[in-house]
């Protein structure tokens, strides 16, 4: 229950760090140009949300921060990139967040085949309580974070053949342990939806794959998924009668409680707010108590309105900017892939979501980072 406490206690330290120190010169810096801006932007907004929830709701200045942790979360994106600086770093700092995901991928497998045989739950940190979330017998782990950037990173390197500093063994198995993981041990379909689709498109936009391999590889995606019946069997467990059903009638109700918040406040949304109070619990429905996050871009709206849905179009833009601008990079279809994942997760498992945001700075910095390099070389 205290984590948010921690994280806002070491980002606001960082924050305080960065403006007193005399080595600060990060406003001078071309390589930090956008970034600089981006957070002026990002830090507004969060202040305005902040204040004006505080005026509507009047709970504490601490709990109105607590709240906007993810608007504040791309303030990190300093750190890594810093970290991301230069060639080596880059390709130091990739191979350390690979293995962060890979570990991650490791106990996920170890934890389901472990809990299917014997109904042992060994990783208490899979989720912050401590329990076992399951859905349709599947683990839903809440570590998952950066997984999909070590999946698109392994598979990238794969096909452009970048052995330097992890084997292809060692990328191979990484994409074998996160396919299980995902069709066995995940639990969340968006996931799987946003990475099939982020791998497809590293694969499809790479050069070192001919023409004809990515024909062979398309028609066979394409009988696997409508030949096997994969496509029906996964668009029917969205549906109100299935299995499932009790997810997507949650959903479908907390998509129109949101949307109805956003509506009664398109520029604002209803605030940085804790359901507390009688008066903020029926915020969240009241004895339903929907959660924005099950509604994604569309629960976004409803907590931080257009002002917060425009800092995240600014980044997604900037996204497409660089990937357009990275002709011939190597890195430019898993920048593709990173940012067709995002949009893809939009409608559940947005990236803004507090159990997800920290990719929001480690992505921001892979982009800059790609892109900075990309015209020194130039």
């Amino acid at each position: 229950a205290n984590n948010k406490s921690y994280i806002l206690i070491l980002l606001y330290t960082a924050l305080l760090y960065l403006v007193i120190s005399k080595d600060f010169k990060i406003i001078h810096d071309q390589y930090f140009g956008f970034v600089t801006y981006y957070l002026v932007l990002q830090i507004a907004v969060s202040i305005i949300l902040i204040i004006r929830s505080k005026i509507l709701y009047s709970q504490s200045w601490f709990s109105m921060t607590q709240c906007a942790d993810y608007l504040m979360m791309p303030i990190t994106s300093i750190v890594f990139l810093i970290a991301f600086r230069n060639e080596k770093n880059y390709n130091k700092m990739m191979y350390y967040l690979f293995w962060v995901v890979f570990l991650c991928q490791i106990v996920i497998f170890l934890q389901g085949v472990i809990y299917h045989l014997t109904g042992i739950n060994f990783c208490k940190s899979m989720r912050s309580t401590g329990e076992l979330i399951m859905r349709g017998f599947m683990i839903r782990s809440a570590r998952h974070a950066l997984n999909f950037i070590g999946i698109g990173y392994a598979l990238n390197n794969l096909i452009n053949r970048k052995y330097k500093f992890i084997s292809k063994y060692t990328l191979m198995i990484m994409l074998f342990i996160s396919g299980i993981n995902l069709l066995l041990f995940n639990g969340y379909r968006t996931l799987i939806m946003a990475t099939v689709i982020m791998m497809a498109t590293i694969v499809f936009l790479s050069k070192n794959i001919g023409r004809s391999l990515k024909c062979v590889l398309l028609v066979s995606a394409l009988i696997i998924l409508f030949g096997f019946g994969v496509f029906g069997k996964f668009v029917d467990s969205f549906s109100t009668e299935g299995d499932l059903a009790g997810s997507t009638l949650t959903r479908i109700g907390a998509y129109r409680f949101a949307w109805a918040r956003f509506k009664a406040d398109p520029i604002f949304g209803f605030g940085m707010i804790r359901p507390y109070t009688e008066r903020t619990w029926l915020l969240f429905g009241g004895i339903n108590h929907y959660a924005v996050t099950d509604a994604g871009i569309v629960g976004l709206l409803s907590e931080t309105g257009l002002l917060g849905l425009l800092t995240y179009l600014v980044l997604l833009l900037r996204g497409a900017y660089i990937i357009k601008k990275l002709k011939g990079n190597y890195n430019a279809p898993l920048l593709s892939g990173i940012l067709l994942y995002t949009l893809a997760s939009c409608p559940s498992l947005i990236i803004t979501n507090i159990s997800r945001c920290l990719a929001i700075p480690v992505c921001m910095a892979i982009f800059e980072s790609v892109y900075y390099k990309h015209r020194e070389k130039i």
